[in-house]
């Protein structure tokens, strides 16, 4: 069955709170069918750092960043999802992805 998938990536947790929320009443007032929002494991990256060049070479600085990932599946597929999507206004700093994806479907035969 084909579907839509949403990926929303964001580095700030609040902001892709509020946009999945966005998203969720979208779908509620189309009466869309869906699946989500599924959290996805967080990508941690950390990078360290001497202090500094030439002295105390053991003293180390560390960075750390998050992203934090939301996905959606809306089983319609027409275009009418696309066109609610191009119109919604999501906060800055959360990316959205936006694609058409083959999923299985339980009463199809798919895995439990």
């Amino acid at each position: 069955m084909k579907c839509w998938k949403i990926n929303l990536e964001s580095y700030d947790v609040s902001l892709l709170d509020l946009a999945s929320r966005k998203i969720k009443d979208l779908i509620i007032t189309n009466n869309w069918k869906h699946r989500g929002p599924i959290p996805l494991p967080t990508h941690r990256l950390v990078i360290s750092f001497t202090r500094a060049a030439h002295s105390f070479e053991q003293a180390h600085e560390q960075l750390e960043r998050r992203t934090h990932k939301r996905v959606f599946f809306i089983l319609n597929t027409d275009s009418s999802v696309n066109n609610a999507f191009k119109n919604l206004d999501l906060p800055n700093g959360v990316m959205p992805r936006l694609s058409i994806t083959e999923i299985k479907d339980k009463a199809q035969g798919g895995k439990k």
